[in-house]
């Protein structure tokens, strides 16, 4: 797979991704749980940071543009400091009523960065 190819892909994934977790916010912010939904969306939430550590290393490999960067160092630390939040929120066994809204609002302004971002990337290198 080519270099442009593979930012292209990356760049449609995580546009799909930044969907399904605005989606989800949604959801969420308005009680609707669809349980199987959130727990795919975890597993894949799993697999996508690991695929962002693969996705640095291909990038490196094949010198893509440094801004091409922002995005998978972006996921990575969005997605180790969602995790330590909650971690935090779960080991204080008393979780305040406004963090979860707090965490939704923050995780919804970190999908639409991840949808923003990747559409003026797709755009900008004429990848679209």
């Amino acid at each position: 797979m080519s270099a442009i190819k593979f930012l292209r892909t990356y760049l449609f994934i995580t546009l799909a991704f930044g969907a399904l977790s605005l989606v989800d916010n949604i959801l969420t912010f308005k009680e609707i749980n669809f349980l199987f939904y959130s727990e795919i969306l975890s597993v894949l939430a799993f697999f996508f940071f690991f695929f962002n550590i693969i996705t640095i290393a291909v990038f490196k490999h094949y010198h893509i543009i440094k801004i091409a960067y922002v995005l998978p160092v972006y996921h990575l630390v969005t997605y180790l400091l969602l995790l330590w939040i909650s971690i935090g929120l779960i080991l204080l066994k008393t979780i305040p009523e406004w963090s979860w809204l707090t965490i939704i609002v923050v995780s919804t302004i970190f999908s639409l960065f991840e949808i923003g971002f990747s559409t003026y990337l797709l755009i900008r290198l004429k990848l679209f």
